[in-house]
């Protein structure tokens, strides 16, 4: 028997986390957010310049092919660099562009708990937002969201500043001073990461060298009168607003586009993939060739929430439609059990119709698994007087209606 691919899952029951996407979009919504679709595969040459090529998404995670004599394209790991591509290639001129996107991405990494190959994603940008201020009520949506529209409590907020382009190579410098005589302790991702991107050593989960960098200096400690002023003005609105938040210096979200305002929202109810949400402010559109464009943008795992949501015993259902099930007696009835299936789902009721049954007994019992509601009865005698027996499946409790009298009684 052929299985299905590690890290990836058959999911049988789609409404808690169609209820879930439900809110989010609402709330998206709400705050004048569109909905947009983008294909699920680019050109690998758009992730390789906007994530950067020393990325574990781009150097190792990515599924990458090359069709016969075209160019490489890669499935999505994430979305934010086809929005920003979106953007540009549709020439946007109205800012800020206030869009989001829902559905699967993939990356080819070691699965484990909260963690697949292909996952499910709600992405959330706004292309062009300059402002502050604009950055903590962003921040807020997604925090109003888990805790007032989910009613999740097992969560926290981290939050960092990574400042700008010159803030963070002035800190490069005092963190590889201080990293010198530390070299030889520490891993040997970290040992490349140091002359690729040695921001990143902060994501290292190796406990011995986490040691080693709680003791290390603060990109914070490095900014520019301007950035620190910035860091200190999106605290304060975060208080005012009144956002419950950590600093962490350690925060930098692994990807090259970041600069300010960097978060993630996690939960220990998780465990080592703890992270159900993060994202921060960006400037990706100059990567890709197109003007300087200030942007804020988030993702969240939509697999991840919906563990905590079960976790929290918090889970989301769908207004379900009652099934009715139409039970013909006999192969002479199935003619007209047709004619009534068919006024029942013009009627927009959720219908069954079960057939090639040999007994009574097994007619019920069918509808009994459907978990219908109610059943419809045509024997005989319904069918030459046009009248058709409707039984509660629960209380059992029937009476005998015309055709129209029944779309009535069923919708009442």
């Amino acid at each position: 028997m052929i299985r299905k691919v590690r890290g990836t899952e058959d999911i049988f029951d789609l409404q808690p986390e169609q209820a879930l996407v439900n809110v989010i979009r609402k709330t998206f919504v709400q705050h004048n957010f569109s909905e947009i679709s983008l294909p699920l595969f680019e050109s690998t040459d758009l992730f390789a310049r906007s994530l950067g090529t020393s990325t574990d998404v781009v150097s190792k995670e990515m599924y990458t092919f090359a069709p016969a004599g075209g160019e490489s394209i890669s499935l999505r790991p994430e979305s934010t660099a086809s929005t920003v591509r979106a953007f540009l290639e549709a020439k946007i001129q109205e800012l800020p562009w206030k869009v989001f996107t829902y559905g699967p991405m993939f990356r080819h990494e070691r699965p484990q708990k909260g963690r697949w190959r292909q996952f499910n994603q709600c992405s959330i940008e706004s292309i062009g937002s300059k402002s502050i201020i604009e950055d903590a009520l962003f921040i807020r949506m997604l925090y109003q969201l888990f805790a007032q529209k989910l009613n999740l409590e097992n969560f926290k907020l981290q939050i960092n500043w990574l400042g700008t382009i010159e803030d963070r190579e002035q800190f490069k410098k005092t963190l590889l001073q201080f990293l010198e005589p530390h070299q030889e302790k520490i891993c040997d991702t970290c040992q490349t990461r140091l002359t690729k991107n040695i921001l990143r050593i902060f994501d290292c989960k190796s406990k011995d060298c986490q040691k080693i960098y709680a003791t290390a200096p603060r990109l914070t400690d490095s900014l520019s009168e301007e950035s620190e002023q910035a860091w200190n003005k999106i605290q304060s609105l975060l208080k005012e607003l009144q956002i419950s938040f950590l600093i962490n210096p350690s925060l930098v979200r692994g990807l090259d586009y970041y600069s300010g305002i960097v978060f993630e929202f996690s939960s220990d109810l998780l465990g080592a993939q703890s992270a159900f949400c993060g994202g921060g402010r960006y400037e990706l559109s100059s990567q890709l060739d197109g003007g300087e464009t200030p942007s804020m943008g988030a993702a969240i795992g939509i697999g991840r929430l919906l563990m905590i949501q079960e976790a929290e015993a918090k889970m989301l259902s769908v207004e379900k439609k009652e099934l009715i099930a139409i039970l013909p007696l006999s192969k002479d009835q199935h003619e007209a059990a047709m004619n009534i299936y068919t006024q029942l789902i013009d009627a927009n009721i959720k219908t069954e119709l079960v057939l090639n049954k040999k007994s009574i007994k097994s007619l019920f019992k069918k509808a009994d698994a459907l978990q219908a509601h109610s059943v419809v009865i045509l024997g005989e005698d319904e069918v030459t007087t046009n009248s058709y027996v409707l039984k509660n499946m629960k209380t059992g409790d029937q009476k005998t209606y015309s055709i129209n009298d029944l779309i009535l009684a069923i919708k009442q």
